[in-house]
């Protein structure tokens, strides 16, 4: 009984040194990497899911010949990206999402509205938009994600990001 008096304020004492250690500070850090990966996960799941549908949408209704192979692109990239992605949320215990979000949903509710060069306007200044700040997003996690399936990815889709962002661009150019 004695013993455990005495070395219980011990016991106490070294869990507060270690909580302060630069070993804690690490264990903290790569939880906060981890957290971080787990919230660009979810949001890549619901760009790609978002990406997919709006080029879709723009597959049927866009008029211009460039809208509609940035469209058809968009498509066929992220339908694929979506697969490799619904394999690292699997392997990390994550759900794919059942439907877009409320806000993808007014975007593409916006867009059905529009028609002809309209909707060519307003669907190619969406997806720069999108494009421009999924770079930003997918450059990040390159460079600082903790989990090496999702560094991976996040590596991989960039050139393909990059190359749909400069498509967008062109078609752009030729709607002014």
């Amino acid at each position: 009984m004695q013993r455990a008096k005495f070395f219980a304020p011990l016991i106490i004492l070294g869990l507060i040194l270690f909580a302060g250690s630069p070993a804690m500070a690490e264990h903290k850090a790569k939880a906060e990497r981890l957290a971080m990966d787990n919230g660009f996960v979810a949001t890549a799941a619901q760009g790609g899911m978002a990406e997919v549908e709006l080029g879709k949408l723009a597959q049927t209704k866009a008029t211009n010949p460039a809208v509609k192979q940035l469209a058809d692109t968009i498509v066929a990239d992220h339908t694929q990206a979506n697969e490799e992605l619904k394999q690292i949320m699997a392997k990390m215990n994550m759900a794919w999402p059942p439907e877009m979000s409320s806000k993808v949903q007014a975007e593409k509710e916006k867009l059905e509205k529009l028609s002809g060069a309209e909707f060519d306007k307003e669907c190619v200044k969406m997806m720069i938009r999108d494009h421009k700040h999924d770079i930003r997003l997918f450059e990040r996690e390159a460079k600082h994600a903790e989990n090496p399936d999702v560094k991976n990815f996040a590596s991989q889709a960039l050139p393909k990001l990059r190359n749909h962002l400069q498509l967008a661009e062109n078609a752009w150019s030729q709607l002014k």
